[in-house]
């Protein structure tokens, strides 16, 4: 939620006048989306954690960093304003739609709701791997 709220926040302040230069809205929304990308990678326990939710916000830090580059040096063209924030809130739906289906999955499953039944073998199969567990690398942790 606050790599949502943050660039917009600072989209609205506005610059400020003692300052000549202050980086473009998209390279705001690239450090936050960064910033929440890195803290998955680093702290996830299951695989839709990483997979899930890791691709999306690696995406979205994508188009953030194209639309960036964009913005500053007009190269590649930068997309619409109404272009550019339909494909970043298509993306935050899908990462909220990936957690309201894990979380909907494990309400039945702990509901007593057997998902493994024949026509619901797919789905049943699809939440298991998906809370497989992970092993995510602890690059700021003391190894001794």
């Amino acid at each position: 939620m606050a790599a949502w709220i943050t660039p917009v926040v600072y989209l609205y302040v506005g610059q400020p006048d003692f300052l000549p230069w202050y980086p473009p809205q998209p390279g705001i929304s690239f450090l936050c989306d960064g910033a929440v990308y890195c803290l998955i990678i680093h702290n996830h326990e299951e695989r839709w954690e990483r997979w899930g939710l890791g691709s999306i916000f690696m995406a979205s830090a994508t188009v953030d960093l194209i639309q960036c580059f964009g913005v500053m040096t007009g190269y590649p063209p930068p997309l619409a304003g109404h272009s550019y924030g339909l494909v970043l809130d298509a993306l935050n739906v899908a990462a909220l739609l990936i957690i309201g289906g894990i979380g909907i999955a494990d309400r039945l499953k702990d509901g007593g709701f057997d998902l493994s039944h024949a026509y619901n073998r797919y789905l049943d199969r699809a939440v298991r791997y998906a809370h497989q567990k992970t092993h995510a690398p602890k690059p700021f942790r003391k190894v001794w």
